[in-house]
């Protein structure tokens, strides 16, 4: 008597289908040695086991997920009923839209990875796969006296995007084995010459293309009884080829993921260094591979970066013409080893790790003081003060005092918090056609994210500063040098102060312009050369799992996880670099409580450049640790709670996780 194929017997699973995004998961396939007492082999994870006995080591990790959509069974009624969990990630997320970028997907997404499952048939030989973990605990609470658990076989993907197949399930009701195809021809013509053949939907997917990651699954062929064999272990693929002749090898069916989990690459690629701790400065460190040519200016640079500026004439022309109006005197004031500068001080106070925007929402500035105002000056009187105080809704109010005229109706104070400075260089490098990649400005898709690019006066598209103001890493040091110290350079030839602020044309300036151009380019050749700090956990399990929780939650659909660097002539070992910034470099429209009512060139109010992750864990640690960019939150997880807007339903779900879900999501982030 032939045993009853298990998904018939538990047809209840194919009801789940009106509960969840994803299609598939009941998978079988049946092969392996026709005697039951001589079957010793290796599960397709490698695990060496006797596949009648006992459930090999492994990886044990459960994905849960829904059936076929297309299938079912008569036994339903008789198998009781089972309720799926009330939240599907991947439904409330939706149909995943990834691009030719694919790095995402192959190394950092393990939500969208779904585990196969192997059983032993004890009677008859052969054996079963399933991708669903309720049908994988029904087969074992109701068929143990046919079917042997074997533990996790191999991983697949779990929903359809551009970087996937389908792979098709059929039942042969003739023998009760399996069949399992990704070939379309192959579909095509079983549905048309092969009556004995129900066809029962997708069982999952796979890559359509080969890649680093993946490994084969090799088919095999019982022309005697009638059944597939499939193995992703190659040496039970060579055991199976020279000792079983009853089985006709036919080559690899498709190719699924070596591992149920992601595998982690260097944070910042050939830039990751020592993560260290706050303790032991890790920013500001060099990337370790650089050859003595990418050297070059280094040292230059640094030295321009932690010197103390003065006013012209000084000591030393190099470091003269500071101001008349500043803020800091040096670049490391603002941006400095081990975190972040002084910013919100105790008694309400400015530290100088944070400096104030001034506009209006239309995208004017004070015609008076500017678009930044100056609290330092080298003559004279600066432009004013900020005081600060929380309130008891946990934001911050901000005070301005002017020393001169006061400031126009309309006018918005805007803080700015001094950011960490880490893998600038790599951002620096990435092509702009990966920006673009995940702009959706009109929210096309219906996630209700709609980054967007943000293109400046020039054309060029912004990725640097809160509001990505700045094209390129060096027009974001020439802003810095302008606006916080008063600096001019090649890009920036104007001093600092408006019109009615007289102070720039009667004091001494240092040169024409003050910073030179190789000091320019030294500078930036520093920033790009830095390191970015690596990975710091101690639980590789649970940070995965936060990883997971990170894509569930929806985090990862603005702080993405991977881009990858282009070609640099003058950085090659920094060029095509997988990196982990966790960043889109888009504009997002974060809500009202974080509009400010300042907007700068076509970034809105309330819109926000996703700010990287990398190196946060680090800067949390530190004694000035602040969050957002007005510093109200001071920690990773007040931060989270005041998302809003397109982030309000990221939001949400994270609110909504229990305690021991949100540690681990945070463990993840604070190992960034």
């Amino acid at each position: 008597m032939t045993p009853a194929n298990p998904c018939h017997r538990c047809g209840w699973l194919w009801r789940f289908t009106a509960l969840a995004a994803l299609a598939a998961l009941a998978v079988g396939g049946c092969g392996g040695s026709s005697d039951p007492d001589n079957h010793s082999s290796k599960n397709a994870s490698g695990v060496s086991t006797s596949l009648a006995h006992g459930v090999p080591e492994g990886d044990t990790a459960a994905v849960d997920s829904t059936a076929l959509a297309v299938g079912g069974g008569d036994l339903g009624a008789r198998s009781g009923a089972v309720h799926p969990v009330a939240f599907d990630a991947k439904a409330a997320l939706g149909t995943k839209a990834y691009s030719t970028q694919s790095d995402q997907f192959y190394y950092a997404d393990s939500a969208d990875r779904v585990v196969v499952y192997r059983f032993y048939l004890k009677r008859r030989g052969g054996h079963f796969y399933t991708a669903s973990a309720a049908e994988r605990d029904a087969v074992i609470a109701s068929l143990s006296d046919e079917y042997q658990y074997e533990g996790p076989a191999f991983t697949a993907s779990g929903s359809a995007h551009a970087l996937v197949q389908p792979v098709y399930r059929f039942y042969n009701t003739q023998t009760g084995y399996h069949l399992y195809t990704a070939s379309e021809d192959e579909r095509t013509s079983i549905l048309a010459n092969h009556t004995q053949f129900a066809f029962e939907g997708v069982a999952y997917y796979v890559a359509n293309a080969d890649h680093a990651t993946l490994k084969p699954l090799y088919r095999f062929y019982n022309s005697a009884l009638g059944y597939h064999f499939y193995t992703a272990s190659e040496e039970e693929r060579i055991v199976l080829h020279s000792t079983r002749p009853e089985l006709q090898y036919e080559g690899v069916a498709y190719r699924v993921f070596g591992s149920a989990t992601v595998p982690w690459q260097g944070v910042g690629g050939s830039a990751t260094a020592d993560s260290g701790t706050v303790s032991t400065e890790p920013f500001l460190q060099f990337s370790p591979g650089l050859d003595a040519a990418e050297r070059v200016g280094l040292s230059q640079g640094r030295e321009l970066f932690v010197a103390q500026w003065t006013p012209a004439p000084g000591a030393r022309a190099t470091l003269d013409g500071l101001g008349p109006l500043f803020n800091a005197d040096a670049c490391s004031a603002c941006h400095v080893e081990n975190g972040l500068a002084p910013n919100l001080l105790v008694g309400g106070g400015i530290g100088r790790g944070m400096l104030f925007r001034l506009g209006d929402r239309n995208g004017n500035v004070s015609p008076v003081y500017g678009g930044q105002l100056q609290d330092r000056a080298t003559a004279g009187l600066p432009e004013g003060s900020v005081t600060w105080q929380a309130l008891d809704s946990g934001a911050i109010e901000f005070a301005l005092t002017v020393l001169g005229t006061p400031l126009e109706n309309g006018m918005g104070v805007s803080p700015r918090l001094a950011p960490h400075l880490v893998g600038m260089g790599l951002l620096d490098m990435v092509p702009e056609s990966q920006i673009l990649e995940f702009a959706d400005a009109e929210d096309s898709d219906g996630n209700g994210i709609s980054g967007r690019a943000h293109r400046l006066p020039d054309g060029s598209l912004g990725r640097f500063g809160w509001k990505a103001i700045h094209a390129d890493l060096r027009h974001q040091i020439a802003g810095a040098l302008h606006q916080d110290m008063g600096l001019t350079t090649s890009i920036n030839a104007a001093e600092n102060c408006t019109a009615q602020e007289p102070v720039c044309s009667t004091e001494a300036n240092g040169g024409t312009p003050e910073v030179a151009d190789e000091s320019l380019e030294n500078l930036t050749r520093f920033s790009t050369a830095l390191s970015v700090p690596a990975r710091r956990h101690d639980d590789l399990a649970r940070f995965q799992r936060g990883a997971k929780l990170f894509t569930d939650m929806g985090c990862a659909q603005c702080h993405r996880p991977v881009l990858r660097t282009g070609t640099s002539t003058a950085f090659p070992s920094l060029s095509n670099q997988l990196i982990y910034p966790y960043t889109d470099l888009l504009l997002h429209d974060m809500g009202s409580q974080l509009d400010e009512g300042v907007r700068e060139f076509n970034a809105e109010p309330s819109e926000w450049r996703t700010p990287p992750l990398w190196g946060i864990g680090l800067v949390a640690q530190g004694a000035n640790a602040r969050f957002l960019h007005d510093g109200r939150a001071t920690t990773i997880d007040q931060a989270i709670r005041w998302h809003g807007g397109e982030a309000q339903t990221t939001r949400n779900r994270y609110e909504a996780l229990d305690e021991a879900s949100r540690e681990t999501l945070l463990y993840f982030v604070n190992g960034l």
